[in-house]
């Protein structure tokens, strides 16, 4: 910044003495202006990986890799040991862990296969006891139509709960209670099901009662079966029965009123000698006959109403509440038989998962000993970009060294992804965003030029720089350098370069060229030979060099670099007035923003 300001200050002073202006003035120009912040940061890795000790209590390094050596790729590919612990302790105990495991491992398989015996058993029972309900309501609705028979079952209180009900309430059941240890691999290899989740496909889990409020046991006492008969909505064998007898009665009727008019006929021709006395008395009979059909019919029809059908629908409604009863009992008789094999199969697995956990995590510490590579990027010994690292004896990382759990070990940085981190002054932090191109120079090499997009922005200040300097607030930007570069290294010094906006075809003029008069923004014409003439301008972004004028002054215009002591027009310097030097580019975009 410093350096184009003084190119400015050298040009205009060319300029002016041609001119003979002797006053330090720039002319306005007219063209593109990038708008951009520059800051310095350091080089950095964007990502580390840390490798801590991972091995409960102290062990000691049996072997380390080089601090400095670089792992590769191909490093990553062959797993190639970093850090290589002492693990002979825990093998030790590893062992004598084993023989108790399998003991346990022994009695939890016992203990299951006695738990899957007697499960099946239940089953096959309950299997048969819900067929049985099954069957006495299909009786029922048969008998009575399924809308019938499904309202009288619903009026008395009688509900069905099916397999599917009392599965989804066992598993809301279970939600609330701990998840049991997983069972042992079988002989196969094959992961047994869990008790919890044999009982959950179980159909011994459905409970049945047959329990009516005092409501439905007086409606039960007081039921009337005669009535269903004339129901509308009966259906059914009974609906089959009682069309059966209507029809009798209809035929019979029929058969009666044909018999009348045959009779009648029959007694007009008698009387006129046409017909003999016998075939009268024949069609006489005939009446007879169709007039005890139709008492029959009548009486069968009642017989039907009155007995047969209220104690055929009883009868089945019995039944069926008795198969819910049975198939109540049979599944409080199942819970009570597998009560003390569900009993020892817990007590198993409770050993066996403690046993496996230990089991495992002593496989898991052994595993731990042996430290390999994940990523590729430079080895250095202990955390951070310390050489050592010291913990409680102060030993540093080497062969032999006793490390403890959580203690950094390696860092690896990645090389191949670099970043800058840069602290951006809290006037400027609105303008950064995601994704901005940067130009980059590193100082150790400034003939390389570099690339890079900012990838993210603090929201808080730094802590560091507010604790020193409770005005200064600052805040760390990460802009990520493109490609990868063998001669960058973490802690490189760079200046970066942030292109905020790239303003085509617009006037600017130097920074220090604008002022603030009376709460506005100002600029100074210079007029050869007159006072220079004050200009309200304004004003739009600006960079550290330049500022964009978007009214108040014309392409070509001389404005001057340094205010003049006393303003067009007047004798003395207001006071409102700032002195005569460059506007910093906090006020600058206080005034842009206004």
């Amino acid at each position: 910044m410093a350096g184009a300001i003084v190119l400015v200050v050298v040009i205009v002073l060319a300029r002016d003495q041609e001119t003979g202006a002797g006053v330090i003035s720039y002319r306005v120009q007219r063209g593109p202006l990038r708008i951009t912040v520059l800051e310095k940061g350091e080089v950095e890795a964007l990502e580390s990986q840390e490798i801590k000790s991972e091995v409960r209590g102290e062990t000691k390094i049996i072997s380390i890799v080089d601090e400095g050596y670089r792992v590769t790729e191909e490093d990553v590919q062959n797993k190639k040991v970093l850090v290589e612990l002492d693990s002979s302790e825990l093998k030790d105990r590893l062992t004598q862990k084993e023989i108790e495991f399998q003991s346990t491992l022994a009695s939890l398989t016992e203990a299951q296969e006695q738990y899957q015996i007697q499960l099946k058993q239940n089953e096959s029972d309950i299997k048969a006891a819900e067929l049985e309900v099954k069957f006495k309501r299909m009786d029922l609705e048969k008998y009575l139509g399924s809308e019938l028979a499904l309202d009288l079952l619903d009026r008395l209180g009688i509900k069905e709960i099916t397999a599917e009900d009392v599965e989804e309430e066992d598993r809301a059941a279970r939600a609330e209670q701990s998840t049991p240890a997983a069972p042992p691999p079988d002989s196969t290899g094959a992961q047994p099901a869990s008790p919890s989740e044999t009982e959950s496909q179980a159909p011994e889990a459905i409970q049945v009662e047959v329990v009516l409020t005092a409501e439905a046991q007086k409606l039960r006492d007081s039921l009337d079966f005669r009535e269903l008969a004339k129901d509308a909505r009966l259906a059914g064998e009974a609906v089959q029965k009682r069309q059966k007898f209507e029809t009798d009665i209809l035929l019979a009727e029929e058969d009666l009123s044909t018999a009348r008019d045959t009779y009648e006929w029959t007694a007009k021709l008698a009387k006129e000698d046409f017909v003999t006395e016998t075939q009268r008395r024949q069609d006489e009979m005939a009446v007879t006959r169709s007039e005890i059909a139709l008492e029959s019919a009548k009486l069968a029809q009642q017989l039907f109403v009155t007995y047969e059908f209220p104690k055929q629908a009883e009868t089945l409604l019995s039944d069926y509440e008795e198969a819910l009863r049975g198939l109540s009992r049979t599944v409080k008789k199942a819970r009570s038989q597998i009560a003390q094999s569900d009993a020892q199969l817990k007590s198993a697995e409770a050993r066996y998962s403690i046993e496996k956990q230990q089991r495992d995590e002593l496989v898991e510490q052994i595993e731990k000993c042996t430290i390999v590579a994940e990523r590729p990027g430079l080895v250095v010994y202990g955390g951070g970009d310390s050489r050592y690292y010291y913990y409680g004896s102060r030993e540093p990382i080497q062969e032999g060294a006793t490390v403890h759990e959580r203690q950094p070990i390696l860092t690896i940085p990645d090389m191949t992804k670099m970043a800058l981190k840069v602290s951006i002054h809290e006037s400027s932090i609105q303008k950064i965003q995601k994704g901005q191109k940067a130009s980059i120079v590193i100082e150790a090499f400034a003939d390389k030029a570099l690339t890079g997009e900012v990838s993210k922005m603090g929201v808080l200040p730094e802590q560091e720089s507010r604790w020193m300097n409770p005005d200064l607030k600052v805040y760390e930007t990460t802009v990520v350098i493109d490609g990868s570069h063998d001669w960058l290294k973490p802690g490189m010094t760079a200046k970066v370069d942030i292109l905020i906006e790239e303003l085509n075809d617009v006037l600017y003029v130097p920074i220090q060229a604008v002022s603030t008069f009376e709460g506005k923004r100002v600029a100074y014409l210079a007029q050869l030979g007159r006072e220079p003439e004050k200009r309200i301008v304004e004003t739009g972004q600006f960079n550290d060099s330049f500022i964009e004028v978007k009214n108040g002054l014309n392409e070509g215009d001389e404005v001057l670099l340094i205010q003049p002591e006393t303003p067009a027009g007047t004798g003395e310097k207001p006071a409102e007035e700032k002195p005569a030097e460059a506007p910093s580019p906090e006020t600058v975009q206080a005034s842009a923003a206004e």
